[in-house]
């Protein structure tokens, strides 16, 4: 009936690391327990709240709860099993789903500090900045992406003017005017990418 399926149903399970064991050790339990392996009305009620601790602990992947009850049926002592999921184990089940929500939240950390070095994420720092200082995100957006490609610009006719030889190998090294104002990291990139660019121009 549907109170008996409601008690063996398995549902989402929670299986760890040891999922063939857990469930193996489960479908074991059940086979033995299920209600209607029962002989009469006591021992189906008896089986009934065995399996819903059986149910419990397998859906909670809880390997060590299940050979609990497994050494209660080797030693014929079965009256007990429900009394032992008790305070003590809820709070322990309650720990490990701490810790485990704890190295889930340490997960998400990183990747939203992976995600904040993105194009994507710089976007999102420039928007909060405008909204804060009340400025237009748009047009900022626009003149900073101006800026870039005036920049871009400048380095393709730098590398141009180098290939062209109109410019000296100390002048290439000082870099592009228009560059020399940003951060030492950056410039670095930049020079990096025009020898880049000034290998592929000598080997055409």
């Amino acid at each position: 009936d549907n109170n008996q399926n409601s008690v063996f149903d398995d549902g989402e399970v929670n299986l760890g690391r040891s999922s063939k064991d857990i469930r193996k050790l489960f479908l074991k339990l059940a086979a033995k327990f299920h209600p209607d392996k029962a002989d009469d009305d006591h021992a189906k009620e008896h089986h009934t709240e065995i399996m819903k601790e059986i149910n419990v602990a397998y859906k909670n992947g809880d390997f060590a709860r299940l050979m609990e009850i497994e050494r209660h049926i080797q030693t014929g002592n079965t009256d007990n099993i429900s009394a032992e999921n008790g305070p003590e184990r809820a709070c322990q089940q309650l720990e490990k789903e701490i810790a485990v929500l704890n190295q889930q939240l340490e997960q998400l950390k990183e990747e939203l500090r992976e995600v904040k070095t993105t194009p994507e994420g710089e976007m999102v720092k420039l928007y909060r900045k405008t909204e804060r200082e009340g400025e237009n995100f748009v047009d900022l957006a626009l003149e900073e992406a101006n800026t870039e490609v005036t920049m871009l610009e400048d380095i393709r006719d730098f590398v141009q003017s180098f290939r062209d030889k109109k410019i000296t190998i100390k002048q290439f090294l000082q870099g592009p005017a228009s560059v020399r104002m940003r951060e030492e990291e950056e410039l670095e990139d930049l020079i990096e990418q025009m020898f880049g660019d000034f290998i592929t121009v000598v080997h055409r």
